[in-house]
């Protein structure tokens, strides 16, 4: 018999419930967040990383894509409001927008993985999955304007002293390969194994990983740093160059004393000219220290004169263009060097990127200058390496009110740059945290204060080796969009056929 819908006796139709596979998804996308933000700091329980996409790759394993795409944005959005909640007090209500546009990345990525696992099965998760994900990390991090490395989920592991050897030969890149790799061998013995053989394979990836720890501490061992340069890092937040000059004259009190002295980003946000206070002040000291003075300040862009400085617009609040730019002064209180922001910070007024890089001329070697946000790539840092630079210095500028949270994201980025380079990083806050990393990544010396004038003095070493990384490993990534491509071309045609 048939029935007429559109008769008065017929019924209206109910509202179709919510697959229960769809619900399940979204507390498993929500639960994937929540591991995430919680393998960063602030409280940077690193070893949820290993685990912290499982949740999300079973999710999103019965939906399909549409699906698949909005359960990565729940992941996404959760994760990026935890750990990135510091953004609303320097960009206010338009940091949900940025929020949006990094989880963006995750539900493309989760609707890629939905592909590959129907055309290739559970598989595609421990060889597909890492590659895809690789991609995607390295487009965010270095490819496009709104470029930023903020969680690169390497950068989970920089307590992990073991597994952080790995970047000195594939970079940061291959560290979050390695840790989505386990995540998605994890998912895929969950799904596709019977229960009595997935307990053996998790047993086995646990112990993949505390192998390749161990295979680093073994490195670690042996590992041992060279003859020391002293050097001492001078904490200020828009201070006088006097107040600078004191904690410079502090420092050196207690012998030895310093031989390269390394202030803040915008120590000063005058444009320098010749004659300036900051030149004065920081040369006087310079030369009565017999010392090294790096410290960072702005120039103008606008006729160089003969000493390389610019001649106009001296003043603090001058108009026109400008860089942000550190400048080395020599024991002779003259300018031994100088190195411009290479990346300037999106939305903010900081200056036109540098024209170029070198490594600055010192008696032990050469100084690789890394301007704050420049330390977050690592293309910068390697290139100032194959440039000559046998130290790098990192002056920066952590306000003081973006927080601790942001604090401390930040610096965990500069171990890996010293790892992928085995170069010491010297690394200066303007508040917050200031430290000195050794080549292998551990803390030679470390600083959390918000007090100006705070010093940190340590001892570096200028190297001349080079990392694999720097010479081969450096093209990791590009090998991952390498594979990527071929899944496209052999994936495309046979859901065309489908």
């Amino acid at each position: 018999m048939l029935i007429d819908a559109t008769s008065p006796t017929a019924e209206p139709a109910a509202a179709a419930p919510i697959p229960a596979t769809l619900a399940a998804g979204f507390l498993a996308a929500l639960a994937s967040a929540l591991l995430l933000a919680l393998s960063f700091p602030p409280w940077d329980l690193g070893w949820l990383a290993w685990v912290a996409l499982v949740p999300l790759f079973v999710g999103i394993d019965r939906v399909g894509e549409k699906a698949a795409v909005a359960l990565g944005l729940v992941t996404g959005l959760g994760w990026m409001s935890i750990s990135l909640s510091w953004f609303y007090g320097i960009f206010g209500a338009s940091a949900g927008i940025l929020h949006a546009i990094q989880a963006g990345f995750l539900a493309l990525y989760a609707g890629l993985v939905v592909l590959g696992v129907r055309r290739w099965g559970h598989g595609f998760l421990v060889w597909g999955a890492p590659a895809l994900w690789v991609v995607g990390e390295h487009f965010r991090s270095e490819l496009w304007p709104l470029r930023n490395g903020w969680l690169g989920l390497g950068y989970s592991q920089h307590a992990s002293l073991g597994l952080l050897q790995v970047a000195s030969v594939t970079g940061i890149y291959g560290l979050s390969f390695l840790v989505v790799l386990v995540n998605g061998a994890a998912a895929a013995a969950v799904l596709a194994l019977a229960v009595r053989r997935r307990g053996a394979v998790l047993a086995g990836l646990i112990a993949g990983v505390l192998g390749v720890e161990g295979v680093g501490r073994l490195a670690l061992s042996e590992a041992e740093a060279e003859a020391k340069v002293r050097v001492a890092c001078v904490q200020g937040e828009g201070i006088a160059a006097s107040m600078f000059a004191t904690a410079i004259r502090k420092a050196a009190e207690r012998a030895p004393a310093p031989e390269l002295y390394v202030l803040p980003e915008y120590a000063t946000f005058n444009r320098m000219s010749q004659g300036c206070e900051h030149l004065e002040v920081f040369g006087g000291e310079a030369r009565r220290l017999g010392a090294y003075v790096l410290f960072g300040a702005t120039e103008s862009c606008a006729g160089d004169g003969p000493s390389g400085l610019a001649l106009s617009g001296g003043a603090s609040g001058a108009q026109g263009a400008f860089r942000n730019t550190a400048f080395l002064l020599g024991p002779d209180a003259e300018i031994a060097g100088r190195q411009a922001k290479s990346q300037p910070v999106q939305f903010f007024d900081d200056g036109l990127p540098a024209a170029s890089q070198e490594a600055l001329p010192t008696p032990w070697g050469g100084l690789g200058v890394l301007i704050c946000y420049d330390l977050d790539y690592p293309a910068l840092a390697r290139n100032l390496t194959l440039r000559g630079a046998g130290l790098l210095a990192a002056p920066t500028m952590d306000a003081r009110h973006w927080g601790p949270v942001q604090h401390a994201q930040h610096v965990a980025m500069a171990p890996l740059r010293a790892v992928e380079n085995r170069r010491f990083v010297v690394r200066t806050g303007s508040s917050g945290v200031t430290a000195i990393f050794d080549p292998w990544g551990r803390v030679a010396a470390r600083l959390d204060s918000d007090a100006n004038g705070a010093v940190l003095r340590g001892e570096v070493a200028f190297r001349s080796d080079t990392s694999l990384y720097v010479r081969y490993g450096w093209v990791f990534p590009w090998l991952c969009w390498g594979a990527a491509g071929c899944m496209a071309v052999v994936g495309l045609p046979a859901r065309k056929r489908a």
